[in-house]
């Protein structure tokens, strides 16, 4: 398998500035390199997640990827589920990653990373987990 976690980074920091900023990306890129089965990206400002998107497609034959733009992490992943024709129990099968980022009041983004752990039935949600937040990184550099 290529190094995924030197091209993530350099492919999308081409066409998404976002990702130029000068601070540790190696939680980031341990997060995509992570995701076996697929990844969903849900962001709440339309249209600048598409090239990040693009860029991660190349090199990932077999992982399957959603783009969404729900209010959180569960609803991008009940889109997918529905977009895909996929029963929610299969979904953690898919899925591994969601990468959810959005602009907080102060118009500064933040990108959280969760891992799918699985879907609970009794709650009708899935069960996510902090793979990490590059919150601090992104305010550092903006």
């Amino acid at each position: 398998m290529q190094n995924f976690n030197e091209f993530s980074f350099r492919e999308s920091a081409k066409i998404h500035p976002i990702f130029t900023f000068n601070s540790p990306i190696s939680d980031f890129n341990q997060a995509l390199a992570s995701a076996k089965t697929g990844i969903v990206i849900n962001e709440l400002e339309a249209g600048t997640s598409k090239p990040l998107l693009l860029a991660l497609r190349r090199g990932r034959k077999n992982v399957h990827f959603g783009l969404s733009s729900c209010s959180d992490a569960d609803h991008a992943l009940m889109r997918f589920a529905l977009l895909s024709k996929t029963s929610f129990n299969e979904v953690p099968h898919l899925i591994d990653l969601v990468i959810h980022m959005e602009l907080d009041s102060h118009n500064n983004r933040k990108i959280h990373i969760k891992a799918v752990d699985g879907f609970d039935e009794k709650t009708s949600s899935f069960i996510l987990r902090d793979f990490d937040s590059l919150t601090d990184s992104i305010k550092a550099a903006s």
